[in-house]
């Protein structure tokens, strides 16, 4: 009995995007190498009773699962997240199982019943969830939805450490005072669910003052849409309300293929009758929660109208089992890009928006002073190096050309690269390659960007960037042709 493969090309953008969602829908993460730089990688996600594996060996780079979408050859969340996790590991999939079933699915997966795992979790900050079945408090009498880990969680411990931060931004004691009583009802009445992730500082907490117009809008009672380009913020911001409010966060990412169902409620069988399970979104309304729902603009138009009646007045999420009362502790921040270079978007429904605070956020600080909160390197030529990389690339992205070199991220661990190897020649043609222009895949604005890069080289007066074998043809080509 065999597995059917297909070819798989996950971008490095579908990478970054579900990377830092990890611990939201996987439980476990083991792996084993075995000879000659074998590596086996075992997943275990929280929402299916089967692992997934990868295989990276000399001839293979693939990825096996088992899921619905899997055996009916449909697109699936599952895949982005295994190449993420095959990424941190330092490895690409090349291929993937299409319309496999249940029983060749577990034919394959007896080849790994002796193999000694080595756990993993620790390094992906994987969160372990306590079973705790709590009554339920929505108006659906025939589903019963189990809540995970603790309530009444601790809301004094880092609290000292919020409370400095909102003095460095100036928010004034009687808005501090709210944060802390909402704090507290938090902490005693929303659990962590499955998929969601606990509250944590993040590493640079969000700077300016669009944060105190933010608290302003929440208590008033209003949700989020946040507007900006990379750099801006976003998910820190976000991030930083979970970590202030104690909320627990669930990372949603919009994509065109997102459906009414998925959002709310898909069909299930079970005890011999048709029903629905209701989705991580619609427990988090339901239990309260933070909702990071990423790239809200490239849901269709007619999508998002499934919100409509959540953010009115009934304040109520409609499901085939019935309404759902949002939770007092519910709160979505929509987050989208624009500019150029994002494709696939859509307009935002007008009656969408109108339900929302839409806050534009502006670049919250300089570039090198951003590199330096984010990265520590304080180096002043590292710095100017990869300012002036990112003033070159950047002609290339007015003219519509290269946006997938225009990384904030990739700056970053081109920062955090020179800390750990030096700022040498050598480490200066390695991270701008590997951390920015190789993101690129179109031939020609690829070379482009080379040659941006090489001018940047020349402004410096560092030793000229290389040209690679694959320029050198392009370009005997174009001579040969004229």
């Amino acid at each position: 009995m065999t597995i059917n493969f297909q070819k798989v090309t996950i971008s490095d953008v579908a990478i970054n995007t579900v990377k830092d969602s990890i611990p939201g829908f996987v439980e476990n993460i083991d792996a084993f190498e075995g000879t000659k730089n074998n590596l086996y990688i075992r997943v275990k996600f929280k929402k299916l009773d089967l692992h997934a594996y990868m295989v990276i060996d000399s001839k293979n780079r693939l990825m096996v699962h088992y899921c619905e979408e899997v055996e009916k050859n449909l697109p699936c969340k599952h895949r982005n997240l295994l190449a993420a996790i095959a990424n941190y590991f330092g490895h690409s999939i090349e291929l993937t199982n299409t319309k496999t079933k249940l029983v060749e699915y577990k034919d394959f997966e007896k080849q790994f019943e002796k193999v000694r795992w080595e756990n993993k979790n620790d390094e992906f900050k994987l969160i372990p969830t306590i079973k705790d079945t709590l009554p339920a408090t929505n108006q659906v009498e025939k589903q019963t939805v189990p809540v995970e880990q603790l309530i009444d969680r601790d809301w004094e411990t880092g609290w000292n450490g919020v409370q400095d931060y909102l003095d460095s931004q100036g928010v004034d004691i009687a808005l501090q005072n709210k944060i802390l009583e909402r704090r507290k009802r938090i902490s005693m009445h929303v659990p962590i669910q499955q998929e969601q992730t606990a509250p944590s500082k993040p590493a640079t907490p969000y700077q300016g003052e669009t944060f105190r117009r933010v608290l302003r809008h929440i208590f008033n009672d209003k949700h989020l849409i946040l507007i900006g380009g990379k750099g801006t913020g976003k998910d820190t911001l976000i991030n930083t309300l979970a970590w202030i409010f104690n909320f627990p966060l669930l990372l949603q990412i919009g994509d065109k293929d997102t459906s009414r169902e998925t959002i709310v409620a898909e069909p299930a069988f079970r005890d011999n009758e048709s029903t629905y399970d209701l989705s991580q979104f619609t427990k988090t309304v339901q239990h309260g929660g933070l909702v990071n729902y990423a790239e809200v603009n490239f849901l269709k138009g007619d999508i998002t109208s499934v919100f409509h009646s959540l953010f009115d007045e009934n304040e109520a999420l409609a499901t085939p089992l019935g309404p759902i009362q949002a939770h007092e502790d519910f709160l979505m921040c929509c987050s989208m890009n624009v500019g150029n270079g994002y494709f696939d978007v859509n307009k935002l429904n007008d009656a969408f928006k109108d339900r929302f605070a839409v806050v534009r956020l502006p670049q919250t600080m300089e570039f090198q002073n951003l590199i330096k909160e984010k990265s520590g390197l304080v180096d002043s030529n590292a710095l100017e190096f990869l300012s002036t990389i990112k003033k070159n690339l950047e002609e290339l992205f007015f003219d519509g050309l290269c946006h997938s070199a225009d990384t904030v991220r990739g700056y970053i661990d081109a920062a955090k690269y020179f800390l750990n190897f030096g700022f040498n020649n050598e480490t200066r043609i390695e991270v701008v390659e590997d951390y920015i222009i190789n993101k690129v895949e179109d031939t020609e604005e690829y070379f482009e960007a080379r040659n941006a890069v090489r001018e940047a080289f020349s402004e410096l007066k560092l030793s000229p960037f290389p040209f690679t074998e694959e320029e050198k043809a392009y370009s005997n080509a174009q001579e040969d042709d004229n």
